[in-house]
């Protein structure tokens, strides 16, 4: 199932990143291949959570753990991204392993969406409204208030998929970003009861925060853990690829170890959330689609998403390019403050 966005997103100036590196893949084909028979979602910068009533319900019996064939679980989160940057959705960004797992899946067009990045992911792990569980607004706590909308992490009482899913027999994995609460202030601060380990998730190789440099050179520490600890970082070291690598390296250990169980597997990958960053050679591969102007692109990405079928031939979207007024107001006001 292939879950993405109903709004048309503006273009991402793709281009403009604040590193260059050297190449390294996305989403492995190592990764897609181990990972075997799997019930796959994906989703977009905001996703579809589950309407909820006044009062949350107790959550459902669990199946039980000996039933053969049950599948595993990959849920993938892309992070600030618009409904048509990949090649699966029209875009000019190529992605083939996300095409063929919309090809050979389905695709969901009309949904409703969180907005943020906090909310989305509360919507996600509970099925319930952000607002029925404390998390209207981001994680953290100068985000709490006195209204029970607006807690800054999720609430324990609220059980998450994951809990669900460990209670019924199965491995798990958070890999990317957390943002749902418990955000240390440093790399060696302790973890609390509101952190991935606590709440269902056997391995949790990521960031806690909302954000984090994608690369090991952080003035404010390394951001970067294995469950309790962090992960030590090697000179080049990129999160996309060594997030990746943790996570296979103990799914290789699973295969090995108990290779009946089914697992399911959260990549919460940061990319492309703030700060952006990229290899140097994927840089220099799409610097020539972004120097084209962006009406350009925007007209080629609506042509495409009409020859998927994803956009009524009748209709068309608003276009994200300013009008000749908007840009004079924006340059007539700017924001106060240093620049």
């Amino acid at each position: 199932m292939v879950v993405r966005d109903r709004y048309f997103c503006s273009l991402r100036r793709c281009s403009r990143v604040n590193r260059q590196r050297k190449s390294q893949p996305a989403l492995s084909a190592h990764l897609a291949q181990k990972l075997g028979q799997l019930v796959c979602f994906i989703f977009a910068t905001t996703i579809l959570f589950a309407c909820s009533s006044d009062t949350i319900p107790p959550p459902k019996a669990m199946p039980d753990h000996n039933v053969p064939g049950r599948p595993n679980i990959v849920l993938l989160l892309f992070d600030d991204a618009g409904y048509s940057e990949m090649s699966a959705f029209g875009g000019e960004i190529h992605t083939p392993n996300v095409e063929r797992i919309a090809r050979e899946g389905m695709t969901v067009r009309r949904f409703y969406t969180a907005a943020r990045c906090s909310p989305t992911r509360a919507g996600i792990l509970t099925g319930h409204h952000p607002h029925d569980v404390g998390m209207a607004d981001l994680a953290g706590p100068k985000f709490k208030t006195e209204f029970s909308a607006y807690q800054g992490q999720l609430p324990l009482g609220i059980p998450l998929v994951s809990e669900l899913l460990q209670g019924a027999g199965y491995k798990t994995y958070l890999q990317g970003k957390w943002h749902l609460g418990d955000i240390p202030g440093s790399q060696s601060e302790p973890l609390t009861d509101s952190a991935p380990n606590f709440r269902g998730f056997d391995y949790f190789f990521g960031i806690m925060r909302g954000q984090a440099d994608p690369y090991p050179n952080n003035p404010r520490g390394n951001p970067y853990r294995r469950n309790q600890e962090t992960i030590p970082l090697t000179s080049g070291w990129f999160s996309i690829p060594g997030l990746n690598q943790e996570t296979m390296q103990q799914l290789e250990v699973q295969f090995q170890t108990e290779k009946d169980a089914p697992f399911f597997l959260f990549i919460a990958s940061q990319s492309p959330h703030y700060p952006l960053a990229a290899p140097e050679d994927l840089i220099a591969k799409y610097r020539k689609v972004y120097d084209q102007p962006l009406e350009n692109i925007w007209n080629a990405r609506v042509a495409q998403l009409r020859n998927l079928g994803l956009f009524p031939e009748k209709r068309r979207p608003k276009s994200p390019i300013l009008r000749a007024p908007e840009r004079r107001i924006y340059v007539s006001n700017p924001p106060s403050g240093p620049r």
